[in-house]
């Protein structure tokens, strides 16, 4: 009984917050559109403000392994993909952090030679507290680390105490909707 009314507590609440559709802009937003967006709490879609990043072009496994493979990473491994979530509906699960270098984590998570990631779990990239600075800092040249309108808004991310984090993974990691409320 209890289950259920937190259920149904739950999805009203996701209804009234988020509504049933995800907002879209074609292009970038002023900064204080972009303000409006962040106080109003709910997911938006930006179209285009990423268009004009090296990394659009660049960012493929030959380049990601020749720039970054020999660096070692903090990769979480789950047996099925799904970390910090419930499972089983009551128990909440955290994955296994292990070092490897990226090419390792590579071969682990996309290039996966026994062709089925749950023989050996699902390894994927999901460190926070600025995991793009201080372990992928060799991708940094082809972001931009300073987002206009964003910056604008909200205060610089050149700024060392707000957190970039990198995530990522094979076709097996799952997700729950991610949100990340670092202080800066």
């Amino acid at each position: 009984m209890t289950e259920q009314l937190l259920v149904n507590l739950a999805e009203e609440f996701r209804e009234l917050s988020l509504g049933e559709e995800v907002q879209v802009l074609e292009n970038p937003p002023s900064a204080l559109e972009f303000a409006r967006i962040v106080a109003g709490n709910k997911p938006v879609l930006i179209r285009g403000a990423t268009s004009h990043w090296p990394a659009l072009t660049k960012w493929n496994s030959a380049y990601l392994k020749d720039t970054i493979g020999d660096h070692v990473v903090t990769v979480a491994i789950t047996p099925d993909g799904y970390a910090d979530s419930v499972a089983d509906d009551k128990y909440f699960v955290q994955p296994l952090y292990e070092k490897m270098t990226f090419r390792e984590f590579m071969a682990q998570s996309i290039e996966h030679p026994s062709g089925d990631p749950t023989t050996l779990g699902v390894h994927y990239i999901q460190l926070q507290n600025d995991s793009l600075r201080t372990e992928f800092a060799g991708l940094l040249k082809d972001i931009d680390v300073d987002i206009g309108f964003a910056s604008e808004a909200l205060g610089s991310l050149k700024n060392p105490l707000s957190p970039i984090s990198c995530l990522g993974g094979g076709a097996h990691v799952l997700s729950p909707l991610f949100h990340c409320r670092e202080a800066s």
